[in-house]
């Protein structure tokens, strides 16, 4: 077993136990192929689980899984939801794509 496949190991340990920050991790490894063979479908299970804890940069990564339809069908009505989400945690990334979203008419304030 090579070293990233055994961060890999230890950390999918730590997601599956609950651990929010290894849930976000286990999504990019499998997205990046890092530790394990890429896989969008379960960089999604993963990145899903962690932004259902209020993770911000999980919340920001599933909006635009929804957004580019990695891992899971489009669906831009999910993607702002999260979007908004995310940017109401205050994550810098999320605050400034949803301010573009608005200023592009891709939103439009209820």
């Amino acid at each position: 077993m090579t070293d990233k496949e055994m961060e890999f190991a230890e950390l999918l340990k730590q997601a599956e136990a609950g651990d929010v920050d290894a849930m976000f991790k286990i999504s990019s490894a499998y997205k990046n192929g890092k530790g394990v063979d890429g896989d969008s479908s379960q960089s999604f299970k993963w990145v899903n689980k962690a932004a259902n804890e209020e993770h911000p940069p999980a919340m920001f990564k599933l909006s635009v899984a929804y957004e580019e339809g990695k891992g899971v069908a489009v669906d831009i009505d999910k993607s702002i939801e999260w979007l908004e989400k995310a940017a109401n945690k205050e994550y810098p990334q999320a605050m400034y794509k949803l301010a573009e979203a608005y200023e592009e008419g891709k939103v439009v304030p209820v």
